[in-house]
């Protein structure tokens, strides 16, 4: 669920794809997603319409149609198709173009780009003057970056003082290269994924560690809290676990956090969250904390 929110933390529309043989709980955690992220552009996909036959088709359809009954997904369509054939995808894309909005964009503002995703792409054994630097993954917010713009990276890393407080120390990096798919850009705008080529560390950026961090003009960045005051609202049920059990938020209760694309770890103190990591956030902004079975 954290991954899943992590990457729709950049969306503005939703498929909800749905197979026949899927599982209600699976189901479930999508639509928790959905509801968690408060998406609102959503359209339903029955796939695999081509295995079962029409009557089962449509008993399917209105089993989805009763599922999602009450949810943010009541009002969407249902698009039955087959991907792998390539069925009534003609149909998806008339519904994308007249139900999804194109989202107003904002390119005068200082740039602001949120990683989902950050890599190390040298191959072992590449010799020293060929190494390249960092690439981090995501989405621009606002703004525009600009091949050879200097750029700040926050929270950047994140040690801890004598006390135990957290320090934040910014990275400063130069954009070397920009890619959308295999195109290479010399700027870049909000909407769509872009790749960023830096000449941070490699190391700093393998395995997704700049997952959450958010790249603008130096100087420019939103501020870096350590403690947050929010207002939340309980899931109804518990994601892939059929019980009638009751949750409540309760003290010393551990969370999972979602400030964008960032995931940490909390615990709950008599009415005030300790985050365990920094969080670089816009304000006013939305923290999410869907239930963790164990931390």
């Amino acid at each position: 669920m954290a991954t899943m929110l992590n990457g729709a933390a950049v969306m503005d529309a939703a498929l909800l794809l749905i197979t026949g043989n899927e599982s209600q709980p699976q189901i479930s955690e999508y639509l928790t997603a959905v509801e968690i992220i408060k998406l609102q552009n959503i359209i339903i996909l029955q796939n695999m319409v081509d295995l079962i036959k029409e009557a089962q088709a449509l008993g399917h359809q209105k089993s989805i149609a009763a599922f999602v009954k009450g949810t943010v997904a009541e009002a969407p369509p249902i698009v039955p198709i087959s991907a792998q054939l390539k069925y009534n995808i003609d149909a998806v894309n008339e519904y994308i173009m007249r139900r999804i909005p194109i989202p107003v964009r904002d390119f005068m503002s200082s740039p602001q780009l949120i990683v989902i995703r950050s890599f190390d792409v040298n191959k072992p054994g590449t010799e020293v003057n060929e190494r390249m630097g960092g690439v981090a993954c995501g989405s621009i917010l606002a703004g525009v970056l600009a091949l050879k713009m200097r750029v700040e990276i926050c929270q950047g890393i994140v040690t801890k003082d004598q006390q135990g407080c957290n320090r934040c120390h910014p990275i400063f990096s130069c954009i070397m290269t920009l890619l959308a798919e295999n195109n290479q850009l010399q700027f870049a705008v909000p909407g769509g994924l872009v790749g960023v080529g830096t000449l941070i560390d490699p190391m700093l950026c393998r395995a997704d560690r700049l997952v959450g961090q958010v790249f603008s003009v130096v100087s420019k960045l939103p501020q870096i809290y350590t403690e947050l005051e929010i207002s939340l609202f309980l899931l109804q049920h518990l994601l892939g676990v059929k019980t009638e059990d009751k949750k409540t938020m309760k003290v010393t209760k551990l969370v999972k956090i979602n400030v964008g694309s960032t995931s940490t770890g909390g615990r709950v103190l008599s009415m005030k969250m300790d985050l365990r990591n920094s969080s670089c956030a816009p304000t006013p902004g939305s923290a999410l904390a869907p239930p963790v079975r164990r931390m």
